[in-house]
């Protein structure tokens, strides 16, 4: 996360309400095009939410916490990326919207089903859908991927799931 983006966050934080483009864009002394950016990016991110009232566009901290502790480029964060990049299974922590984090052994981009299975369409079972919908720990087996999701909750509400895939071994 850049400089940039840490300066919204801490504005937005600081505000306590959220705050509007036009007041994000004067405390980054920048235009209120280049402020959209950097917004949207920390939107797509799971970072920040935009929520219309009337015909401001207000921006307010995630209310999903885990987002937010991810993204920030803390030693904690660094230390959890190092985790995930030594486990031998592919370890994914995905919201509705993207993936957070990922370790670093994963066979190039794209979705899982793309990147894993070789398909170029989502699964029918796919677990992490069904774990968001449930809320509950699913699994599936696919050619030769056992694929396990587990959870991450805030209040009752699914705000992310853990993608666990492993590859089984030829016997």
């Amino acid at each position: 996360m850049d400089h940039i983006e840490q300066t919204i966050l801490a504005a937005v934080k600081k505000s306590g309400n959220g705050m509007t483009i036009n007041e994000i864009a004067a405390v980054l002394k920048k235009e209120r095009h280049t402020t959209t950016k950097y917004l949207e990016r920390l939107q797509s991110q799971g970072v920040l939410e935009l929520h219309v009232r009337g015909k401001s566009k207000i921006y307010t901290l995630s209310s999903s916490s885990l987002a937010s502790a991810i993204r920030k480029n803390d030693p904690l964060s660094m230390e959890l990326q190092q985790v995930l990049d030594a486990l031998e299974p592919h370890v994914v922590i995905k919201t509705r919207k993207d993936v957070l984090i990922e370790g670093k052994k994963h066979p190039g981009n794209g979705a899982c089903y793309e990147r894993y299975l070789g398909s170029n369409e989502k699964c029918r079972d796919c677990p992490v859908d069904k774990t968001f919908r449930s809320g509950k720990k699913s699994s599936a087996r696919h050619q030769d991927t056992d694929i396990t999701t587990h959870p991450i909750k805030n209040d009752n509400e699914v705000v992310a799931v853990v993608e666990i895939i492993k590859k089984r071994k030829n016997k």
